[in-house]
């Protein structure tokens, strides 16, 4: 809401063959329910589906695009930002591949940290350690990454209040 102000209509975009952990979808919906936003889902299969979501995304006039990371949607970023982008509908992506490649931001556990504390684990396993004996962590480090040649592009203002919180900028 503090980045895309009167934002009342977003799609909520993930695989449907990467079982979408429903509890943490529905509490996603809830929150945006919560702040005044329909969040509508779409669950693709193929770059097909997403072509036809970026379509039905423009026909009903939504104004954000939220999209959960998986192999499907990292492999079509592109695509998915562009199509957007065409239709100046900001993307809010998980992982800086997003921002990077012109998403205007996103947010998601630090990458360095969950694949450090993996090594850790595989480690312990190493060692001999039970795998069902370990505890099961939650990531604790988070990273925002804001797009403002996106903004730019897009006639989103970012305020200094987000900007000052951000991890990474690409300016």
């Amino acid at each position: 809401m503090e980045v895309v102000p009167g934002l009342r209509r977003a799609v909520f975009m993930y695989a449907v063959s990467d079982a979408v952990d429903t509890g943490a979808a529905n509490e996603f919906r809830a929150f945006a329910h919560g702040v005044g936003v329909t969040l509508q889902s779409i669950g693709v299969r193929s770059i097909d589906d997403i072509n036809t979501a970026l379509k039905e995304m423009q026909k009903t006039r939504q104004q954000a695009l939220i999209v959960v990371s998986s192999p499907l949607t990292l492999l079509h970023r592109g695509r998915i930002i562009a199509g957007s982008a065409s239709y100046k509908v900001p993307v809010i992506g998980q992982g800086s591949e997003f921002t990077a490649d012109g998403a205007l931001l996103s947010y998601s556990a630090n990458e360095h940290e969950m694949w450090t504390r993996g090594a850790l684990y595989v480690d312990k396993i190493l060692k001999g350690a039970k795998p069902n004996e370990l505890p099961i962590e939650q990531p604790t480090r988070f990273e925002l990454s804001i797009n403002l040649k996106t903004a730019r592009a897009l006639g989103i203002s970012i305020p200094e209040s987000i900007l000052l919180r951000a991890d990474k900028v690409i300016r």
